[in-house]
């Protein structure tokens, strides 16, 4: 479950409202089969408003998630035997994950990792975006990949930690996020870092 929700970036509620149904084929990339792409039903949402649709495709970077998921859809889900259960992420009871189950699997694994305490499931959606960027995909391709509406959901400022994403990068300066729906072509090089 952790390492589709870094493959495909999605958030902790996002995923565990995905369904079976929900992993679909994608016309541009047959050799993924099933997993070319994920129709994310339940995204974040404006305020007052019904949640978000979006369908994310899986780069090819990310390709060795159809493996694992593979795996679990045809070999490990039918062992917990949900019946006719529409979730992707059951639990041995046959129920849906729940985010905050989901969050404590992370938690879990985090700390047998002996990763930082400060990190949480959010960071992976972090991640991905900022490996995207690394793989020379356009800002602008993942903006829209992520994004329910034309404009980032949120940005990070912190302190630039290296000259380039490979090190850590910079951020979008503040003015840049002060006006809702802008994405200045500014922040596409080196100095800056999306993250949704």
């Amino acid at each position: 479950m952790l390492k589709t929700i870094y493959a495909y970036g999605t958030r902790r509620t996002e995923s565990s409202m995905v369904g079976l149904v929900d992993l679909r084929r994608h016309r541009k990339s047959p050799q993924f089969g099933q997993f070319g792409s994920l129709a994310v039903r339940y995204g974040k949402s404006s305020k007052g408003a019904p949640p978000k649709r979006r369908t994310v495709l899986l780069v090819p970077e990310m390709d060795w998630v159809v493996d694992v998921l593979g795996e679990w859809v045809h070999e490990v889900r039918p062992r917990l035997a949900p019946g006719r259960h529409p979730a992707l992420w059951v639990t041995e009871r046959a129920g849906r994950m729940s985010p905050r189950s989901i969050n404590e699997a992370f938690t879990t694994a985090r700390d047998a990792a002996g990763l930082d305490g400060a990190l949480d499931l959010h960071c992976l959606r972090h991640s991905y975006i900022t490996h995207l960027t690394e793989f020379g995909y356009p800002a602008r391709f993942v903006q829209v990949l992520l994004s329910p509406q034309r404009c980032v959901h949120d940005v990070q400022h912190e302190a630039e930690r290296g000259g380039d994403l490979c090190g850590g990068g910079g951020y979008l300066p503040p003015s840049i996020t002060q006006v809702f729906g802008r994405f200045d072509a500014g922040a596409t090089g080196a100095d800056a870092r999306l993250a949704a």
